[in-house]
């Protein structure tokens, strides 16, 4: 028997920013004020940034390094320590260059030079990309319409799980259930 909790699952995805607020006094991380600060423990220029055509995932490397791959001058924070302090400012000045060209266009520069770095990818990207295994199922609910979904991510023994009903409104079986309690 597998069980899953889905608020303890959720709460485990989080685990590093819960820990924190649980040690430190129940203080909130401060994420930054810039939109894109993804992880309130990292300096910059780890976030995710608008481009031309979308948006690009920066992970922590050296920031001096990659700011002379985007042709941006940081030279005044080239002390790691203020790679935290300044990360906003940082952030700003970076998210300003990385909007002039598309994504494709960074790809290519950064990751040939070793950058870790990725693509953001929106629900329509997500879509045409093979996992090698279903992500999506058909269901259909009690008045025969067809609904396309995700499907659980839970396997069990290796199965992945599918159904083709959907969930059912709210009291559609209470008469089924009561006469089986009852009975």
């Amino acid at each position: 028997m597998v069980e899953v909790s889905l608020i303890e699952s959720i709460l485990d995805v989080q685990f590093e920013a819960i820990t924190s607020y649980l040690n430190d006094g129940g203080k909130l991380q401060e994420r930054g004020d810039v939109a894109g600060s993804a992880h309130a423990f990292l300096s910059a220029p780890y976030g995710v940034y608008k481009t031309q055509d979308g948006y690009l995932s920066l992970a922590m490397g050296d920031l001096m390094y990659i700011s002379a791959l985007l042709e941006v001058n940081l030279e005044k924070y080239k002390e790691k320590h203020l790679w935290f302090e300044f990360r906003d400012e940082i952030r700003t000045l970076l998210s300003d260059r990385l909007a002039q060209k598309t994504t494709d266009h960074w790809l290519q520069l950064l990751q040939e030079k070793g950058v870790w770095c990725g693509k953001v990818l929106n629900y329509q990207d997500l879509d045409q990309i093979d996992f090698g295994m279903p992500m999506k199922q058909t269901i259909e609910n009690s008045d025969n319409k067809k609904i396309v979904t995700t499907r659980s991510p839970i396997q069990l023994d290796g199965e992945i799980l599918m159904s083709r009903k959907a969930a059912p409104k709210v009291g559609e079986h209470n008469k089924i259930i009561l006469e089986t309690i009852i009975n």
